[in-house]
């Protein structure tokens, strides 16, 4: 076998950052070895057994994948039963001769699904990870074919392993990186806080569901308008108006107080040139947890209270209403509760807020 193709390579570590390119990736394997079907796996270690987390295929034996999946890709394969395969993690190039005993009965009654699946000798290569898990990139000849797998495959496989390594690497932190955004976005999505991201200063670059409804049907919002570089929402009395010069000039925010309602709007400057804007309104206040917002922010449960109602765009008479309290030792806590927060308004409490997902778990104000 001849050394391992760049395209090979390529395929391979784009497959990496895009899961959908494994099959790609794996047809190519089958034409270069000349197989009948190759498959990449993650397995766990539970007990004495493997269990497959996920498994990627060439192109054919996902159009077959229900037969294999019936005959041999289940917890019934040997392959997976540690207390009969005797091969250790720590084996590079595993064939089923290394596996099992030649009178093993399972390896038997395997080999015969095997033929039903239409599939023959094996080879494996397996790529150990530190927390326990199992990769594997196995390849098999058709049922028909005579011929074993030799040296020059076996080097083949050996060349590919360092790189199969990088790849899954890669692909386990695009992964993490990618269930994190997933999880955020749901977040994000729940929140009946608007934010919104801007990358050039100019237009939206990103707006959760919260902030695209309130940029379209607020009624404190007259319009939009983006002339000159610049991005306007103007009040609906026409007398104020939120600026956000362009990337590149100096940031400038001019916090709203619209028609004399307390929408909050409040910037962020995320990194050079990235500005996030939280957009809150009352009649859609979020429903913040009040022991969670005093772990976050360090702060009684009672402070957290009423750190939950303000940020949701509450009053402090409304609050001392609600609870049966004088407005003036509200206003007297609600003080406390900015100044252990580190923040001297309101609008700086719900952007100090906003900025920890923590702070925002849903739970009612009890």
């Amino acid at each position: 076998m001849s050394q391992i193709s760049s395209d090979l390579l390529l395929g391979l570590y784009g497959a990496a950052e895009a899961p959908e390119r494994w099959t790609g990736f794996l047809d190519r394997v089958c034409r270069e070895l000349g197989v009948a079907n190759a498959a990449v796996q993650c397995l766990a270690l539970r007990g004495d057994r493997l269990t497959e987390i996920w498994c990627a295929r060439d192109s054919r034996s996902m159009a077959v994948r229900d037969v294999h999946d019936r005959l041999v890709n289940n917890p019934s394969n040997p392959r997976f039963n540690l207390s009969i395969d005797q091969t250790g993690f720590d084996q590079k190039i595993v064939r089923d001769s290394d596996r099992f005993a030649p009178d093993c009965p399972h390896y038997a009654a395997f080999r015969e699904r095997l033929h039903q699946a239409g599939l023959g000798e094996s080879l494996c290569l397996s790529v150990p990870e530190q927390s326990g898990r199992l990769y594997s990139l196995v390849v098999h000849h058709s049922n028909d074919v005579r011929r074993g797998f030799d040296e020059g495959d076996e080097s083949f496989l050996l060349q590919l392993s360092p790189h199969l390594e990088q790849a899954l690497r890669i692909g386990g932190k695009v992964e993490a990186q990618s269930t994190e955004i997933e999880a955020l976005h749901l977040a994000l999505e729940r929140l009946r806080v608007g934010i919104a991201v801007s990358r050039d200063g100019r237009t939206l670059t990103w707006a959760n569901a919260a902030a695209q409804d309130i940029l379209r049907h607020s009624p404190h919002l007259a319009g939009l308008d983006r002339a000159g570089g610049l991005t306007r929402f103007h009040a609906g009395d026409g007398t104020s108006s939120l600026t956000i010069l362009a990337a590149g000039e100096e940031d400038e925010l001019q916090v709203l107080s619209l028609c004399g309602d307390p929408s909050l709007a409040a910037p962020d400057l995320v990194e050079p040139g990235v500005l996030a804007l939280l957009l809150v309104e009352p009649r859609r206040a979020p429903d913040l947890a009040p022991d969670e917002l005093a772990r976050v922010l360090g702060i009684t449960r009672g402070e957290g209270r009423i750190a939950a109602w303000l940020a949701g765009g509450g009053t402090i008479k409304d609050f001392a209403s609600y609870r049966g309290l004088s407005e003036c030792s509200v206003r007297n806590q609600a003080k406390q509760t900015l100044a252990k927060a580190g923040v001297p308004r309101q609008a700086d409490l719900v952007r100090h807020i906003c900025s920890s997902i923590p702070g925002l778990l849903r739970g009612p104000i009890s």
